[in-house]
């Protein structure tokens, strides 16, 4: 059956309980309990964005549960961020914990039998998609609404033909896994690599002289400079911000062998993405992140994988908006092994960075079959 045959029916319908967590100003900091005292977890945007319960959690005790226990999220509920990153979901699984709701997020139980629920997942999310895109062209930032949301009309295929589908996603999404994981163990191996040659580098059993981040580097973030008609004119490049790649965009500062240390943003708290990350090429860099260069590209390779093994929470100020100022990035110490060592390791990086390579053109790959699917299944 084509798609467009399948009948339609408003979300409201086919849902027993849709809506977003409690009012901010009944679930406080000062709710939130140890784990020891904890009655239930707090099921949060992070959980929808990373696709995992895993990691820090927070908790409340019996009192505010009873309080609050109309947002009870239990298994099969469907969690959805509503808050700077809108529209990412997540399926709760069945081992889950007793928990209750974030203001921050929305949940969604479904009527039994209507919908599989892998189908559904996707299908919301190429709604929401469908609805972050329309906002982002007006320039309105999109604010996800139970009630109208519920209006909505979703179809409903044959379960057989849902299931089918979701069997096709599934598939794909466990290749697209696999490599991720490919990509993570080779970091790892990384970073194993490093200690193994140096140590580690909080407790320097080597006994490596220390030295000042600014004694190795030199900042380049007073040389930004505007970009003139000419530089528009040679090309599209890569767009850096405090967590990596950003956009692509005809401007561009740097053509060198840079570092980039993430300057402010949850991330430096959260590590969910690599605070140094190194950038070759036409770059533009926003202010968000530090342009660093070293006097070899061996220590910056040495330096990228250095900030990864470290806890650099003692240089950070402010929580609500963490920042590293470069002063306080200037007085950071690390471990200087001999310059012969660090090319050593260097190399051995750009082998495993080879490797990396082939394994990522290949998740490129699957990304964009999941797209291909998405446009041909729920565009």
């Amino acid at each position: 059956m084509e798609k467009n045959q399948y009948r339609k029916e408003p979300l409201k319908d086919n849902v027993e309980e849709m809506f977003i967590g409690p009012f901010g100003s009944s679930l406080k900091n000062e709710c939130f309990v140890d784990e020891r005292n904890a009655y239930c977890m707090v099921y949060e945007q992070k959980h929808a964005i990373q696709k995992t319960l895993a990691g820090k959690n927070r908790f409340v005790d019996r009192n505010k549960y009873q309080e609050l226990k109309r947002f009870t999220v239990k298994p099969g509920d469907i969690i959805v961020s509503c808050r700077g990153t809108i529209g990412e979901t997540f399926i709760i699984p069945e081992n889950a914990p007793l928990g209750i709701m974030h203001p921050s997020i929305m949940k969604i139980r479904l009527k039994p039998n209507v919908y599989n629920i892998e189908y559904f997942n996707l299908l919301l999310k190429s709604r929401l998609e469908a609805y972050n895109k329309s906002a982002n062209g007006s320039g309105v930032k999109m604010a996800i609404s139970a009630t109208e949301l519920g209006k909505d009309l979703f179809p409903i295929p044959p379960m057989d033909e849902q299931q089918k589908i979701s069997r096709i996603f599934f598939m794909v999404e466990h290749l697209i896994l696999l490599r991720k994981q490919q990509l993570a163990k080779l970091d790892e191996l990384v970073k194993a690599r490093f200690v193994e040659m140096f140590g580690d580098p909080v407790s320097n059993p080597m006994g490596w002289k220390r030295v000042r981040f600014d004694s190795i580097s030199e900042n380049l973030d007073s040389k930004r400079v505007p970009v003139t008609e000419s530089d528009r004119k040679e090309g599209v490049y890569p767009y850096y911000g405090a967590s990596g790649i950003v956009d692509w965009i005809n401007d561009y500062i740097f053509d060198e062998d840079i570092l980039l240390v993430s300057e402010d943003g949850a991330n430096l708290l959260m590590r969910s993405t690599p605070i140094a990350f190194s950038v070759s090429g036409k770059s533009w860099v926003n202010n968000h992140a530090h342009v660093v260069r070293f006097h070899d590209f061996a220590t910056q390779k040495f330096i990228e994988v250095y900030f990864s093994l470290i806890d650099i929470s003692e240089y950070i100020t402010g929580t609500a908006q963490p920042k590293l100022n470069q002063a306080k990035l200037n007085t950071m110490l690390f471990c200087w092994p001999p310059l012969s060592l660090q090319k050593q390791f260097a190399a051995f990086v750009e082998r495993v960075d080879q490797q990396k390579q082939t394994v990522q053109q290949s998740l490129d790959k699957l990304e964009l079959m999941k797209k291909a699917l998405m446009q041909e299944y729920f565009g």
